[in-house]
C-alpha cells in the first residue's frame, strides 16, 4: 500500500508547483485522476493500449468491455469504498489485499482494523504510476521529487510511443518506467535517443504484437542514478501481479558505485565526465541480483562482485576470438579487488608480486607454473607465507636473488602477516591472481 503515500507525495508536489505557483486551486485526488491520469492512461478505444495493467481491476476485468462500462464500474467501487471503508481489496488498491483469504494475495489479511477511502484508492492509483520496472519481474517506487517528476513527464511520452507505433501492447507501465530512466534521465537527456534506445528493447510477442521486453537491472539503475551525483536513494520493492511480492524498502548507497568508476578511470582512463559511469555500465555485470540486495539491507561493493568471476580468474587465457572480452573482463575483476581493497599501497604490492610471480613462471630453466598454482591458491595466511617463503629460497638457489624481488616477497609476507585482516586476505590473494594473469597475457604494467 506504499503506492498511496507515493500518490500522496506526488499529488502534494504537483499542487504547489503547478496548481497553486500559478494561482490556480490544487488538485483534489479524484480531480487529478479525472483531468490529468485517466486521459493518459485508460481513455482509449482499444484496452490493450491502456498504460497500466491492475490484476482484476475494473480496467482489465474481462467482465467489462470497453472505456466507458470500465470507467463507469470503477466510480461505482469508489462509492462502495466510501460506504465501507474497512474493506480495502486489490482490485481497486494498487498493492491492497485479496478480499478472499485464501487467494494468493490475501497475504495482507490481518485482525486490525484499517479505513480507506476513496481518495486513498485513487492515490494509489497514482502512486501506482511510477513504478520502476527492473529485471526479474520487480518494481521500486522512489519518493525523490526531481525522479517523479521526471518519470510524469515520462508518462506523455510512452502514450505518443503508443499511439505511434501501433503494433506496440501497452499495459507495461513500470517496464517503460525502467527504461525511460536508464535511457534519458539526467543533464544530457535526449527525448528522441531515448525512444530509440527504447525501441530496440520491443521483442515479438505475437505475429501482430510487439511488446517490450528486457528491464533494465539495479546495476543499470544505481549507475543511472550515480552519474548525477546522487548519495543516497531510498526505495520500496515489490511485484504486483496473480500473486503479490513485497520485499520492502531498500537503500542505493551510490558512492561505492562512483569508487568502482573512478578506480576504473585511474587505472585504464575514460572519458572525464559524469556519464562515464554510465559507459562503463553497459558491459559491466555484476554477480548478484536485487533480491541479494534486499537480504544485505542495501547496495555495496560486495554486491558488485563482477560476474563469473571465479571463471575469470580462473582462465587459462583469452582464446583468439573473444580476446577483447577476456581483457574487459579481467580489468573489471581488478577494479573491483582495488575498491575493495581501498588501501593503495596494498594494491600496488599485489601487482608488483603478481609480475614477479610472472617472470618466476616463465623462466623455462625452472619449471614453476605448478608452483605458482599452489601459491595463488593458498587457503589461509599461514600457507601463502610458507609458500612465499618457499618461493623466495628456490628463487635464490637458483640465480643471485636481486634486492628488488625479495623486496616484493617480504613485503607481501609481512603485510599478510602483519597488516591485512583475515576478512580481506581473500580480496588481496584475488587481486595478485588477477596481476599474475593480466601480466602474463598482456605484459602489462597496469
Amino acid at each position: 500500500m506504499y503506492a498511496i503515500e507515493i500518490g500522496r507525495k506526488f499529488l502534494q508536489l504537483y499542487n504547489e508547483q503547478q496548481r497553486t505557483a500559478k494561482g490556480q486551486a490544487p488538485y483534489t485526488p479524484r480531480e487529478f485522476f479525472d483531468e490529468v491520469y485517466y486521459p493518459l492512461f485508460f481513455d482509449v478505444e482499444e484496452d490493450e493500449k491502456q498504460l497500466l495493467s491492475v490484476t482484476n481491476s475494473a480496467f482489465t476485468n474481462a467482465a467489462f468491455k470497453g472505456k466507458a462500462p470500465r470507467l463507469k464500474r470503477f466510480e461505482e467501487q469508489l462509492i462502495e469504498q466510501n460506504e465501507r471503508p474497512f474493506q480495502w481489496g486489490g482490485n481497486l488498491f494498487l498493492g491492497g489485499k485479496a478480499n478472499d483469504s485464501g487467494d494468493t494475495t490475501s497475504g495482507q489479511s490481518t485482525s486490525i482494523t484499517f479505513s480507506f477511502s476513496s481518495d486513498e484508492a485513487i492515490l494509489s492509483w497514482i502512486g501506482g504510476g511510477f513504478g520502476i520496472g527492473l529485471e526479474g519481474g520487480y518494481n521500486i517506487l522512489i519518493t525523490n521529487p526531481g525522479i517523479l517528476f521526471f518519470l510524469f513527464a515520462g508518462w506523455q511520452y510512452y502514450r505518443k510511443f503508443l499511439q505511434s507505433n501501433t503494433m506496440v501492447k501497452g499495459r507495461q507501465m513500470e517496464t517503460w518506467n525502467g527504461l525511460w530512466l536508464k535511457y534519458n534521465y539526467g543533464k544530457a537527456a535526449n527525448e528522441e535517443l531515448a525512444l530509440t534506445q527504447i525501441a530496440t528493447h520491443l521483442r515479438q510477442k505475437s505475429d501482430s504484437v510487439l511488446e517490450l521486453g528486457e528491464r533494465p537491472s539495479w546495476w543499470d539503475l544505481c549507475t543511472t542514478l550515480a552519474a548525477e551525483e546522487f548519495n543516497m536513494v531510498y526505495g520500496y520493492i515489490y511485484k504486483f501481479g496473480s500473486m503479490n511480492s513485497t520485499c520492502g524498502y531498500l537503500h542505493f548507497n551510490l558512492e561505492p558505485v562512483r569508487r568502482l568508476h573512478e578506480v576504473w578511470q585511474r587505472l585504464f582512463g575514460l572519458d572525464n565526465n559524469p556519464y562515464a559511469i554510465q559507459s562503463l555500465a553497459k558491459q559491466y555485470q555484476t554477480d548478484f541480483g536485487l533480491l541479494d540486495a534486499v537480504e544485505q539491507g542495501g547496495i555495496s561493493l560486495t554486491l558488485m562482485r563482477p560476474a563469473q568471476i571465479k571463471k575469470i580468474i580462473g582462465a587459462k587465457g583469452p582464446s583468439k576470438d573473444k580476446e577483447q572480452e577476456f581483457e574487459f573482463q579481467l580489468k573489471t575483476v581488478k577494479t573491483w579487488f582495488i575498491a575493495m581493497l581501498n588501501n593503495d599501497q596494498i594494491a600496488d604490492m599485489a601487482r608488483n608480486l603478481g609480475q614477479l610471480l610472472r617472470d618466476y613462471e616463465k623462466d623455462s630453466r625452472l619449471n614453476k607454473q605448478k608452483v605458482v598454482e599452489d601459491f595463488l591458491s593458498a587457503k589461509s595466511k599461514a600457507e601463502f607465507i610458507n609458500l612465499a617463503n618457499d618461493i623466495m629460497a628456490d628463487m635464490a638457489a637458483q640465480n643471485p636473488l636481486s634486492e628488488e624481488k625479495a623486496k616484493v616477497l617480504y613485503d607481501a609476507v609481512q603485510s599478510v602477516h602483519r597488516h591485512i585482516p583475515a576478512d580481506g586476505f581473500g580480496i588481496f590473494k584475488g587481486l595478485t591472481k588477477t596481476e599474475f594473469i593480466f601480466s602474463k597475457h598482456y605484459q602489462s604494467n597496469l
